[in-house]
């Protein structure tokens, strides 16, 4: 059983949490923009740099897992604080 104290913390850590995987959605913008270019370079039939467009999908895919990584987390400690077993 978590003391009020530990309760205190754990409230805090979860919103902290849920904060910074909303804050981590900003720099999403930037992958998403680079995707954007590309396409649109692929649709007027113009060269573009593959390297651009893999750029622009491993930092899409590297920003995500920080979202959900930091989610993830949250809900933890959120079932932790109702007194449920984590889940695997």
């Amino acid at each position: 059983m978590l003391s009020e104290e530990n309760k205190g913390y754990f409230e805090k850590s979860i919103k902290q949490y849920y904060f910074l995987s909303k804050v981590a959605l900003i720099p999403m913008l930037i992958p998403i923009g680079i995707l954007i270019y590309c396409s649109e370079r692929i649709l007027d039939e113009k060269p573009f740099s593959l390297n651009t467009l893999i750029m622009g999908i491993v930092l899409f895919v590297a920003t995500y897992v920080g979202y959900m990584s930091l989610r993830i987390k949250a809900d933890i400690l959120k079932d932790i604080l109702r007194g449920d077993e984590p889940e695997e």
